[in-house]
């Protein structure tokens, strides 16, 4: 349950953001989970509607959570800071074309328009 506190903590939408992404990160919002809408949102926390979209709009940013047309908003798959990230192979670029080497452009030579 995400709770505001009007007391100063720091601005209302990032109170909303920092519990939602911390939720999505420790697992308890699964991948897949539609996030309830932000108008329904809203009405629960007491807060504007604007203050939810703000919310939601930094977990897009972040890749936490997609928009669905349709549906609403789903968590994305967010692999856990604590899995060793997979070394990427690097692809051996395909041999140059001896055209592609040489130094300098290509001259052009005659008219470029054609003479009636």
């Amino acid at each position: 349950m995400i709770s505001t506190g009007k007391d100063g903590s720091g601005p209302l939408y990032l109170q909303i953001y920092s519990q939602l992404k911390q939720d999505i990160a420790c697992g308890a919002l699964a991948e897949g989970t539609v996030l309830t809408g932000s108008r329904m949102l809203a009405s629960m926390l007491g807060v504007s509607r604007n203050t939810v979209d703000n919310a939601y709009s930094q977990l897009v940013a972040e890749g936490y959570i997609a928009a669905r047309r349709g549906v609403g908003f789903v968590v994305q798959h967010v692999p856990s800071i604590d899995a060793p990230a997979t070394p990427r192979r690097r692809r051996r670029s395909a041999p140059r074309s001896q055209k592609s080497v040489r130094k300098g452009r290509r001259r052009r030579t005659g008219n470029l328009w054609p003479t009636t």
